[in-house]
């Protein structure tokens, strides 16, 4: 089988996966009430809408703001193994690659190109990243943090909180 049917074949079952008939199934990484960070699904609400007439009608979500994003690229090296709570509430689609999550529960979901991810946890222990990919894997956030909002001295133990090679100040 091409490339090319191999991934109508995983979009479809991505698809089913993330689909149900009220809304889209998102992952969702917060705290809980020990700071201990944990994965949850959750349901974007969509409703049958005409967005583009005289197009067919689609699912559609209720609007969000939007007004800045960042794509970013980890090299298909790089482990951010040190668990570090997300910089800001954000919302993540993996664009490329492949990316491992470990929320400090231990729990881990695997996310690939078309997946998407809530962070919302902003307190407490925190998750890891890592790049499981030979290809680096990118991602579009939105909102993006403000770029220095974490900094080195924030981490109990100053060591890097899980950005890599970003440029932190101290």
């Amino acid at each position: 089988m091409s490339a090319w049917g191999r991934r109508l074949l995983r979009s479809k079952s991505m698809a089913d996966e993330h689909s149900e008939p009220g809304g889209m199934k998102v992952l969702r990484l917060y705290s809980d009430a020990l700071g201990e960070s944990r994965f949850e699904t959750t349901t974007m609400p969509m409703a049958l809408k005409e967005l583009a007439p005289p197009a067919a009608p689609f699912r559609v979500s209720d609007p969000r703001p939007a007004q800045n994003y960042v794509i970013l690229e980890i090299g298909a090296e790089w482990r951010g193994a040190v668990p570090h709570p997300s910089p800001a509430r954000m919302m993540a689609f993996s664009l490329s690659g492949s990316t491992r999550v470990t929320a400090s529960s231990g729990e881990s979901h695997t996310f690939a190109a078309g997946d998407c991810l809530l962070h919302d946890d902003t307190s407490g222990k925190g998750h890891s990243t890592e790049v499981i990919s030979d290809v680096p894997a990118r991602w579009g956030i939105y909102p993006p943090p403000k770029l220095g909002q974490v900094r080195r001295r924030d981490v109990p133990d100053g060591s890097d909180p899980g950005f890599g090679r970003c440029p932190l100040p101290t």
